[in-house]
């Protein structure tokens, strides 16, 4: 390979280093029998709750259609308006895609970027008004805009064991990214091993989204590896519930727990429920028209 060539080749890894750094992805939703992929919508945040689930469902191939299947019956029951999965999998994902629930409700993120390593997903039953696969080091993350880029989400999944600066450098990178919007929501799979360990995240005035006793979110310790952690100007929020403890016989749905927990627009002056935001919030919500145009695309799962 000529200089001139290696040259142009480190050019062109640069160009898709960068676009990887913020990668638009266009979201899926089922139509005409199959999943296609869709353009941002605007629409009114109606509803006064958002209800909302984290969940690492463990990329573990064992027992995996049984675990999903049930795994899909507590979502019916809890019947979330926004979903947010750590380690789902290809495999995973192509059971959700065959669920009717799923087709019926949901726009899905794709694995687009995310070719190597856990990945994260987004489901959500109200349209996307923006998505992005960001990265906070290694670790890849979605960002998720809802309403006129009223309320952002964000689904991560940071290093395990005793990577506790590697932790840290990786959810400051997501709240550096996130210091200018007044609602967001930062949650999934955090593997702290201590609470020590999120006394920061009060720099960049989020706040952890906890009760006062000392809820495990993984089955074989005591950790809260989950968390959801919040800044929120125009909306309330709701304590956390853990849900998909049960085993039935030796099956379990995965070696975490759920969370399970509501967001809801301040309509009127509220005051938010214990262990959330602590004051009075006004709201400032601006409603508008809804508008889509749909692209055919019959790819279900983009890029392994």
């Amino acid at each position: 390979m000529s200089l001139l060539d290696e040259i142009a080749k480190k050019k062109n890894d640069l160009k898709k280093y960068k676009k990887l750094e913020n990668l638009i992805i266009n979201p899926l939703r089922y139509e005409n029998n199959s999943w296609k992929q869709v353009l941002f919508q605007k629409e009114n945040l109606k509803k006064k709750n958002l209800k909302i689930i984290s969940f690492n469902i463990w990329s573990n191939k064992k027992y995996l259609k049984e675990r999903m299947e049930w795994l899909i019956e507590l979502l019916e029951e809890k019947n979330p308006d926004i979903i947010n999965f750590q380690e789902n999998t290809i495999e995973a994902s192509k059971i959700f895609q065959k669920s009717i629930f799923v087709q019926k409700n949901f726009f899905l993120s794709t694995f687009e970027g995310q070719e190597n390593g856990f990945k994260v997903s987004i489901f959500s039953k109200i349209p996307f008004c923006n998505l992005e696969l960001r990265y906070c080091k290694n670790r890849p993350f979605l960002k998720g805009t809802f309403g006129n880029n009223e309320l952002s989400i964000s689904c991560v999944h940071l290093s395990a064991e005793n990577q506790i600066d590697e932790r840290k450098e990786e959810l400051s990178q997501v709240y550096e990214l996130h210091k200018e919007i007044e609602n967001s929501i930062v949650l999934g799979d955090f593997n702290v091993h201590s609470d020590d360990e999120l006394k920061f995240i009060m720099e960049y005035n989020y706040q952890d989204l906890w009760n006062d006793d000392q809820s495990s979110t993984f089955r074989f310790s005591s950790k809260k590896f989950d968390r959801v952690s919040y800044k929120l100007k125009n909306f309330g929020i709701k304590k956390i519930e853990i849900f998909g403890k049960e085993k039935k016989e030796n099956l379990i749905i995965s070696d975490h727990f759920g969370l399970f927990f509501e967001v809801f627009s301040a309509t009127k002056e509220v005051k938010n429920e214990e262990n959330s935001t602590k004051g009075i919030k006004k709201t400032s919500i601006n409603y508008f028209q809804s508008c889509s145009v749909d692209i055919d695309n019959d790819d279900m799962i983009k890029k392994k």
